[in-house]
């Protein structure tokens, strides 16, 4: 009802009176929401308006929204007399409000303006307004939003004997999100700017998890981003609000997107696609009996579509990245020349139709990997070598494991030699592995000697501890030499830093 303070979730009907806030009343702060560039007339008492003395009969009278003349429209206390206005030639977007940016509150409405062709606004004026005398005895006023079939009061929409018309339109309330500037049946946000920064705000019509919903800030220009939250639990009467530095730019030069944890678009103001691709080398055999084989990769793109991708492949561990495929808009292809012994890594990248391309994955081991053997052998180029904590206390002891896995096809007959760093201490107690004899600790190295059978691993653990000798800051490098793969001796490394963690008190003064 005019005036009415409005509830979340609260019903609206189209062509409801509106007054955000609770005083009862609309304010001069109060601004209409339209997506057109253009209004129609439908009636005015305001003299710098087209169609002022007149009646119109039709979309004759229009003006430009929502500055017309140096006097923006848009905002209530700008007005002089009544005005009635449809968005010309049609409803121009899918949503249309009003939002009190002093109550900090407003409505949306969401509708399929393909069908629902019509939008109108209204409003009594405001310097010199007509009476609230005419329809109330308690001095409340409001605006109306309409909405409809046909796009104007002038034109008619038929419907026939045994035909039907109907849509989804949604109508909510919203605030404390600044202004209304975009809205969806998901959400709706707000952005202004204000002091060299832009302030947005987001309003969403059912409850999100913390985590569940992100918001970017981007530059336009080269996609930039300015900003990005990952939001903290957010519903209909929880909105976030978050500033970004300008930094010189245009309101219009910024996008601002509301995305859900599956990229899903919620809401935007001057949307742009400045999310990259994802994609992904699908897993390959451990090995292959031939020196050429299938290498296959998928990608997608949230809002457009992958256009092209690029493979590199490495052959080795410590192999170096090169380029095997570029710009292609294959998702599958022949690798060739592959030799006996070795292990080829593999990664792509994707680009999709707006230009976003991703980066390469840093996986130590690619996104997929396989051994050529043209005959038996085992393979050990996966294991790999590992401690926790990286970053050690003072006083606290690491546990290191080396992980021997046999991706061939012959079992393997391995001896491991493992040097650790000689300033700190072998707890010999805890050598132990997985399988076959336990670890011995001699002449300053660790030793284990057993078999890998193909596709099995063997894991190697132990710890090791500080002394009073053992420097902080530095990194302490102990190096495991694996024999018994088909190319050779293989060497992995892992460095711990021991740490001396201090807590200070941190003092915080009000401004």
């Amino acid at each position: 009802a005019p005036g009415e303070p409005l509830a979340p979730g609260e019903p609206l009907a189209p062509g409801e009176p509106l007054a955000p806030g609770a005083a009862n009343t609309v304010s001069k702060d109060l601004h209409f929401a339209f997506e057109a560039e253009e209004m129609s007339v439908h009636s005015t008492g305001d003299d710098r308006l087209p169609g002022y003395g007149t009646v119109p009969t039709g979309p004759d009278y229009r003006f430009s929204w929502p500055d017309h003349n140096g006097t923006d429209f848009s905002r209530l206390g700008n007005w002089d007399e009544w005005l009635g206005f449809f968005e010309y030639p049609q409803a121009q977007g899918d949503f249309a409000g009003v939002y009190d940016t002093g109550a900090d509150e407003g409505v949306a409405r969401v509708f399929p303006s393909g069908v629902a062709r019509g939008s109108k606004g209204f409003g009594f004026g405001w310097a010199n307004p007509i009476g609230w005398d005419n329809w109330t005895d308690d001095g409340s006023t409001y605006v109306e939003l309409h909405g409809g079939v046909a796009p104007t009061f002038w034109d008619t929409a038929t419907i026939t004997a045994g035909q039907a018309l109907e849509w989804t339109e949604y109508w909510y309330p919203l605030s404390d999100v600044g202004q209304l500037s975009a809205a969806t049946a998901e959400a709706a946000l707000g952005v202004r700017e204000s002091g060299g920064s832009f302030r947005v705000g987001v309003h969403s019509t059912t409850p999100r998890a913390a985590g569940a919903s992100t918001l970017y800030v981007w530059d336009r220009g080269d996609c930039g981003e300015l900003a990005r939250w990952d939001l903290p639990a957010i519903g209909p009467g929880d909105p976030f609000t978050g500033s970004a530095a300008a930094g010189g730019r245009a309101l219009e030069d910024v996008a601002f997107v509301y995305a859900d944890s599956e990229e899903n678009l919620l809401a935007a103001v001057n949307f742009q696609d400045c999310l990259p691709p994802t994609s992904l080398v699908e897993s390959l055999a451990p090995w292959v009996g031939t020196t050429s084989f299938t290498v296959t990769w998928t990608g997608q793109d949230a809002w457009s579509s992958v256009a092209v991708y690029d493979v590199q492949v490495r052959d080795g561990y410590e192999g170096a990245w090169t380029g095997w495929l570029t710009n292609t808009t294959a998702t599958s292809d022949t690798f060739i020349g592959g030799a006996h012994g070795h292990t080829y890594f593999f990664r792509a990248r994707a680009r999709d139709t707006s230009g976003n391309q991703e980066s390469y994955a840093a996986e130590e081991w690619g996104q997929a990997f396989t051994t050529v053997l043209t005959e038996t052998a085992p393979v050990l180029v996966t294991s790999r070598k590992s401690a926790a904590p990286q970053q050690p206390g003072v006083s606290q002891t690491v546990e290191y494991t080396v992980f021997i896995s046999n991706t061939g096809n012959l079992s393997a007959t391995v001896v491991l030699t493992d040097t650790p760093p000689a300033e700190m201490v072998v707890l010999t107690e805890t050598l132990a592995a997985s399988s076959g004899p336990t670890p011995i600790y001699i002449g300053g190295q660790i030793q284990w000697g057993g078999a890998v059978e193909a596709g099995a691993a063997v894991r190697v653990t132990y710890t090791l501890s500080p002394t009073p000798a053992t420097p902080l800051g530095v990194p302490l490098t102990n190096t495991a030499e694996i024999a018994g793969s088909v190319l050779g001796l293989i060497t992995r490394q892992e460095a711990v830093v021991r740490m001396h963690f201090v807590w200070l008190p941190l003092i915080m003064r009000a401004s």
